[in-house]
């Protein structure tokens, strides 16, 4: 009994010699003990449970068996508001190795006070952190939560020196998504009426769950052109609280019934001031993003004028005129395709064209549509037959 006890004196002994002397081949370094999150520093504050999860790390980088890491204890603070402390996590971590480690999360004060103790006689070593935790952010609303260190305390035969304690922080943001767009649209590029007064139809997107109570649409235009008479809902999705005039255009004041709904629609009646047929509208939507789960708003336009009817009657001296309103483009093409005619005012009493067969196109002349097409015949001069 009493030679095992020397044999195992022996054996720690030289144990600790090969410790010493490793420890005097390696001199002091020093190094930061710094906090992290693992992976991004940025979350969803939109997305769901798990989405907002992450692991705060604390770590001095790699530990060589020559630190002589035995022990440690620490203190970290949290921003209770905003973060949720929900774990300790020692698997992947040097505590993992350690014999005896306890971490207790006070959540009232935002503290996190822990050690980790080895009773062994090698070292605990490795490229990994010292300790790390699971955690949860808490607010809806962007914002930045932030991590330091307030104290770390090694046993003595650490040989290592920690120069500076760093802290970390966590940003919560609205991450950009293809559905969170608050975003209008009129489906035609012009509305072309042939009535003073007319209405149209824009689609109105918001994102499921957005978190959009009130919000507004602004339908930029000349008032001198053009004027609203109602702005009303198409569905039961939106509400329309009121719409004011502005300088500029008109806003409406829009309530969200039902987030569970994406697609909306809201129909304007709208009418002409004056002679001028001519306007244009840009729709912008507009809201506090803030605290919403939207990360962009889209607008979009459309051209209005006023479509006159383009008739062909018979006139004196059996001649045809064509009736139409000014803003039309008059082109006359032969069966080659070539250009013969175009005006932006025609008669074809005025038009002295050899016999044949011609084409008559009407466009638009603001966007050089083509509104209507006519065959023209010619048995003899500025006598024609006229084909729908």
């Amino acid at each position: 009994m009493l030679k095992s006890s020397l044999l195992l004196s022996k054996f720690l002994g030289f144990a600790w010699l090969i410790l010493l002397i490793s420890q005097a081949l390696y001199p002091q370094r020093r190094v930061n003990c710094e906090l992290s999150i693992y992976g991004s520093l940025k979350i969803d504050v939109c997305g769901n449970e798990n989405e907002k999860r992450f692991i705060l790390v604390m770590g001095v980088g790699r530990v060589r068996q020559s630190d002589s890491l035995f022990g440690f204890n620490y203190e970290i603070q949290f921003d209770t508001s905003k973060v949720k402390i929900t774990d300790v996590l020692y698997i992947g971590t040097l505590s993992e190795f350690f014999d005896n480690k306890s971490a207790t999360i006070n959540s009232k004060e935002g503290k996190i006070n822990g050690y980790a103790i080895s009773f062994g006689m090698i070292p605990i070593s490795g490229d990994r952190p010292l300790v790390a935790f699971n955690g949860l952010w808490k607010t809806l609303c962007p914002d930045t939560a932030h991590f330091k260190i307030n104290y770390i305390e090694f046993t003595d035969e650490f040989k290592v020196i920690i120069d500076s304690l760093i802290p970390t922080l966590l940003i919560g943001e609205v991450l950009p998504k293809e559905q969170r767009v608050l975003l209008v649209n009129v489906s035609d590029d012009t509305i072309k009426t042939t009535l003073n007064r007319f209405d149209f139809v824009t689609q109105v997107f918001l994102p499921k769950k957005s978190r959009v109570e009130f919000f507004e649409i602004d339908f930029f235009l000349d008032t001198t052109l053009l004027g609203f008479e109602e702005v009303t809902s198409v569905g039961p999705g939106i509400e329309v609280m009121f719409v004011e005039k502005m300088q500029n255009g008109y806003k409406a004041h829009l309530k969200l019934l039902n987030d569970t709904i994406a697609n909306h629609s809201l129909k304007i009646k709208a009418f002409f001031i004056g002679e001028d047929k001519f306007a244009q509208i840009r729709i912008v939507p507009n809201t506090n993003l803030f605290c919403k789960c939207i990360a962009k708003l889209g607008f979009d336009s459309t051209i209005v004028f006023y479509d006159k009817p383009i008739s062909i009657v018979e006139g004196d001296n059996k001649f045809y005129k064509i009736d139409y309103y000014d803003d039309f483009l008059i082109s006359i093409y032969d069966l080659m395709g070539k250009l013969v005619v175009e005006s932006s005012y025609c008669r074809l009493k005025d038009v002295n064209l050899p016999n044949g067969i011609y084409l008559i196109v009407f466009k638009n002349k603001y966007d050089n549509k083509i509104l209507k097409m006519i065959k023209l015949v010619s048995n003899c001069l500025n006598n024609w037959r006229i084909y729908e």
